[in-house]
Parts: structure tokens; C-alpha cells; sequence
């Protein structure tokens, strides 16, 4: 087997309605997905040990997503065979870019093809669900509605938007988050549908005045460097910014890239130790 390198994107959640809370302890969401092109890289090749390399060791044990992926394939379907996996990281950890989902995706997707398994995009779903819930998103990638729990659909394209999304070099629990929530303030001001709706008639001001992310209610007030972060690409000339997943990255939407990749330099000045990553919604 030839080497093969998979791109793993990154997404980013254009809203996040966290409806309420279930009694199985999870959280019913209504939340619009978009994928952007800002991606790890992975490669794998055929090998005589299972070997998994990350260039950043960082969270490389058991819990890994990866290593997930790749041990339950072998148990479900008593493959033999073993591959070389190494991986370039660019998504930050902790980010709420879901890059560790976005990896597992992308592996279980490679070795459906690499092991001649011949699994359909559904199945590779449900296979996604049993590591995590933003899994399964990144089986369809672009444009979905999400709520976490079972229900999973493919939207309209979103249209082409520049963005600067912005790292503040630490990372936020979703754990934490989660754990933190108002559930007098959270559900209050549902914006998903709003959010299809932009997006169906391909507006970008709309898409960008309906952002939306309720754990912004908790998150803010505990990172004044993420609020800060929001209000200085609102300041800066974004249509409007929002912090996606439970944090703690921030983007702004922009009319066009020049615009962004201006803040995007002005930013690293302005405001120390964050990273900030010019791209756009794919």
C-alpha cells in the first residue's frame, strides 16, 4: 500500500442552542456546523506494528480519538492487518475546533477504504457515535444541522466566507463549560433556523447577524481574554464574531480576505499570546 495523506478539517459552529438538558445527563442541542479549511494532516501506510505518531505528543494516550478509531475497527471487523499512522496537528487542542473528532473521523474514513471494508457513509456514523458526538459530523463535513443526540442532516452549502479565527493559546473543558451552564439564560434565543434559512438564500450578513453560541453566557464572563478577542474583531470591521464549540477560539466573518488577513496581523500586536489563523469556510 502506496502512502496516503488525509486532510482532517476543522469546523466551526455557526450556532449552538443548547436547548435543555436530558435525563440521561446529556444536553439537546440545535446547532449548524460548517467545515473550514484549516485541517490536521494524516498519513497512513501499511505496517507490520500498529504505530501511531504525533509530532506534539500531546494527548497521545488511550483516550485519544485516533487510537479509538483505529482499535475498534480491528475488533469489529478482526482485521489482521496494521498501519503506520502519523499525524501533523494544526488544530489546536482545546479549542472548540473539534480537531480530535475531526481525526477519528477522518481515520475511520481512510481505513474503511484502506482495509476494504466496504462500509457506507451510514455506517461509518453509527461507528463514529461510539467515540464521540461531534464524530459523526465529520463523516458528511460541509454544511449540518447537529444536535449531538441521533439526528444529523446536510444542509445548503454555505457560502464562501473569510474569516479570521483566533487562538487564545489556552484551552476551555467542555467538561467545564457544560457544567457551568444557566439554564435560566441557555435556550432562550434559538437561532438555528434563522441560521438554515441564511444560509439557504446564501446571505452572509444574515448568516453573520445570526450567530450564536450559548455557552457565551458562562464562557465570557470567565475568560475576559475571549471576550475580548470577540469585541476587538467586532471593533475591527467583522459582520460579526462568534466563539465556537464551548471555546475557546473566537471568529470573525469578514467581506473579504485582504480585510481579513489585515486583523488577522493587527491582532497578533494588539492583543499577546494568541494564535490567529486566516481561512475560510469550504
Amino acid at each position: 500500500m502506496k502512502l496516503i495523506t488525509v486532510k482532517a478539517p476543522a469546523r466551526i459552529t455557526l450556532t449552538l442552542d443548547i436547548v435543555k438538558k436530558l435525563n440521561n445527563g446529556f444536553h439537546e442541542l440545535n446547532t449548524v456546523k460548517q467545515e473550514i479549511d484549516l485541517h490536521d494532516l494524516i498519513t497512513l501506510e501499511q505496517s507490520d506494528n500498529l504505530l501511531i505518531n504525533f509530532k506534539d505528543k500531546k494527548n497521545l494516550n488511550g483516550n485519544n480519538t485516533i487510537i479509538k478509531a483505529v482499535v475498534m475497527l480491528k475488533q469489529k471487523y478482526n482485521v489482521q492487518d496494521n498501519v503506520e499512522i502519523n499525524v501533523e496537528k494544526n488544530i489546536p487542542f482545546g479549542s472548540g475546533l473539534a480537531g480530535g473528532s475531526s481525526d477519528a473521523a477522518s481515520v475511520l474514513a481512510a481505513l474503511n477504504k484502506i482495509w476494504k471494508l466496504k462500509l457506507n457513509e451510514e455506517q461509518l456514523i453509527l461507528l463514529a457515535r461510539e467515540i464521540g458526538k461531534d464524530v459523526p459530523y465529520f463523516i458528511y463535513k460541509k454544511t449540518c444541522f447537529d444536535n449531538e443526540n441521533g439526528i444529523l442532516k446536510k444542509l445548503a452549502p454555505c457560502p464562501r466566507m473569510n474569516l479570521a479565527v483566533v487562538y487564545p493559546k489556552f484551552e476551555v473543558s467542555s467538561q467545564y463549560a457544560y457544567s457551568n451552564l444557566d439554564y435560566s439564560i441557555v435556550g432562550k434565543k434559538i437561532k438555528t433556523n434563522d441560521m438554515i434559512e441564511a444560509i439557504a438564500k446564501q446571505d452572509i450578513k444574515e448568516i453573520a447577524k445570526h450567530l450564536h453560541n450559548d455557552f457565551e453566557h458562562f464562557i465570557l464572563g470567565q475568560y475576559p481574554e475571549i471576550k475580548r478577542i470577540k469585541e476587538y474583531l467586532i471593533k475591527n470591521g467583522a459582520l460579526n464574531a462568534s466563539m465556537t464549540g464551548s471555546g475557546s477560539c473566537v471568529f470573525g466573518i469578514f467581506k473579504d480576505k485582504k480585510h481579513a488577513e489585515e486583523i488577522g496581523k493587527k491582532i497578533k500586536k494588539d492583543i499577546k499570546n494568541c494564535k490567529v489563523f486566516v481561512t475560510k469556510t469550504v
